[in-house]
């Protein structure tokens, strides 16, 4: 399955959902709809699609790499981890080419794998003073080992 877009990336995981049982309660959108919180009967989810690895884990924690043999990895920013921490939700993970992974957000922070991104994202403030915020997100990190095959 090529999954290239968040609007066939998240009926493809509800209906993964479904076809393990679960019944979907409520959606919430976030990351300008990047991101989908999924409620369902028996568990939360927060949803992330993401088109590639993030390449150079190895390079911005070359001694965890060292020490625990793991290459790639991948990431989420430390706001959308705190949403899914605190709606008690396992995060998916669905990649282009339609394979859904899982890992719990305690997991990631446990890792504290973290770390501040060099160039600042620009954000417009919310005060309609159209005014922009330049922010160095931080992010927290993963060996791909941590993952799960959720699908």
């Amino acid at each position: 399955m090529n999954i290239q877009t968040k609007e066939r990336a998240f009926p493809h995981v509800i209906n993964t959902l479904r076809q393990k049982g679960f019944k979907v309660k409520d959606i919430t959108y976030y990351n300008k709809g990047r991101h989908c919180l999924i409620k369902t009967d028996c568990a939360n989810y927060y949803v992330l699609c993401k088109h590639d690895f993030f390449y150079s884990f190895n390079k911005q924690f070359p001694q965890y790499v060292e020490e625990n043999r793991s290459g790639f990895g991948d990431s989420i920013n430390a706001y959308y981890l705190k949403i899914a921490n605190k709606a008690q939700a396992w995060i998916l993970f669905v990649y282009d080419d339609g394979k859904i992974y899982l890992i719990h957000p305690k997991k990631v922070k446990e890792l504290d794998l973290k770390r501040t991104q060099d160039k600042a994202n620009e954000y417009l403030l919310p005060n309609f003073s159209k005014s922009i915020q330049q922010v160095n997100e931080v992010t927290y990190s993963f060996p791909l080992c941590k993952l799960k095959r959720f699908d």
